[in-house]
């Protein structure tokens, strides 16, 4: 997921390293005629939370809130 401040959340989709969805979305409501009903049904449950959209689409099940709402449990400094 990326956030753009112009246009809002975007992303792509992909399980086991094959993306399965593109230019999605994620958590922005959308519930046009050309989704699935299990789409649209997702789109409403996940409306307006972009992140648990986002797990939900990649089959991720995170045990608890601590993943989303912090502390975090260590900081990486990424190059």
């Amino acid at each position: 997921m990326a956030d753009n401040p112009k246009s809002g959340d975007q992303g792509t989709v992909a399980r086991d390293g094959v993306v399965v969805d593109s230019d999605t979305l994620p958590g922005g409501g959308d519930a046009g005629g050309h989704l699935t009903a299990d789409r649209i049904l997702a789109e409403f449950l996940y409306q307006g939370e972009a992140l648990a959209y986002c797990c939900a689409a990649a089959g991720l099940r995170p045990a608890d809130a601590r993943a989303v709402s912090g502390p975090p449990d260590q900081w990486l400094r990424l190059p």
